[in-house]
């Protein structure tokens, strides 16, 4: 016995009563409409490994050794996904200014950007190792 994409009622044998179950309401097709009414958006990701980012960060800044895991507070296995937009608020600033190594990557990117070393965009940042 098959089933097409839409199931009549049927009734299943129970065999620890030695009954029937109760049927099976009939399943409806979905239509495509109602399927779509999720909104799905199309976007531009840079997607980048971390080794990357750290090493445009130990160049153009002087670090000898800028690792963004730690500087993030992150562990293997793990994406970030930041807009960068080249725009670094008045506090950030004075951290990269004064070449700050913690919690910044943020900033030094954003700033990187604003600068035309990398472009402005959505980053997803892998950091596997």
């Amino acid at each position: 016995m098959g089933y097409s994409s839409v199931w009549p009622e049927r009734r299943a044998v129970n065999p620890r009563v030695g009954g029937s179950n109760p049927p099976t309401p009939a399943r409806k097709e979905i239509s495509m409409a109602y399927q779509m009414k999720t909104k799905i958006v199309t976007a531009t990701i840079i997607k980048v490994d971390y080794s990357e980012v750290e090493k445009a960060i130990n160049e153009h800044y002087g670090f000898n050794d800028y690792s963004l895991a730690s500087a993030e507070e992150i562990s293997n296995g793990v994406s970030l996904e930041w807009d960068i937009d080249g725009e670094v608020d008045d506090y950030a600033a004075k951290e990269v200014a004064n070449r700050t190594e913690s919690y910044y990557t943020r900033a030094y990117m954003n700033d990187l950007a604003r600068q035309g070393i990398i472009p402005t965009g959505t980053y997803l940042i892998d950091v596997s190792w």
